[in-house]
């Protein structure tokens, strides 16, 4: 088992690390960023290991296709990776918060990520017009959200 205190190094990719965050995501059968997108990559010991990005979607960044190699999960990378997330956006993004759609195995992951369930009703229209036809897909997901104002 790997440890997560080895050097691990997260960063909002851009400009060649964008291109080579989404070949990843594209690798491992995740939908990838569009450009107007913030994507978000996580290396071990200098090897890429794991991805997110986020989609502007009313006052919310929509969090899409966290992925982390199945060798490297249950070991605290997604949590570090989104960790670097909510403190980067604290400080650069004007936002309500961060929202994303949970399958139920994944509930605990992100409750103990400091995510609260939240009611669809709740969401600004966009961000319920965007995930309706998700949840009537999948009605067992839930809408998590993590409020950058807290």
């Amino acid at each position: 088992m790997t440890s997560p205190m080895a050097p691990i190094h997260c960063q909002q990719a851009k400009d060649s690390t964008f291109l080579l965050g989404n070949r990843f995501l594209k690798q491992h059968g995740q939908a990838t960023a569009g450009r107007a997108d913030l994507l978000f990559t996580i290396h071990f010991e200098q090897t890429l290991i794991g991805a997110t990005w986020l989609r502007p979607l009313d006052n919310y960044l929509w969090l899409r296709s966290l992925f982390i190699i199945p060798e490297y999960r249950h070991q605290g990378f997604a949590s570090a990776l989104l960790k670097h997330i909510q403190q980067s956006l604290g400080q650069t993004q004007k936002s309500s918060g961060i929202v994303c759609l949970v399958k139920p195995d994944l509930s605990d992951f992100y409750q103990h990520n400091s995510y609260l369930i939240a009611e669809l009703a709740s969401l600004p229209k966009a961000v319920q017009t965007t995930f309706e036809p998700y949840l009537r897909q999948h009605p067992a997901w839930q809408i998590f959200i993590y409020e950058t104002s807290l």
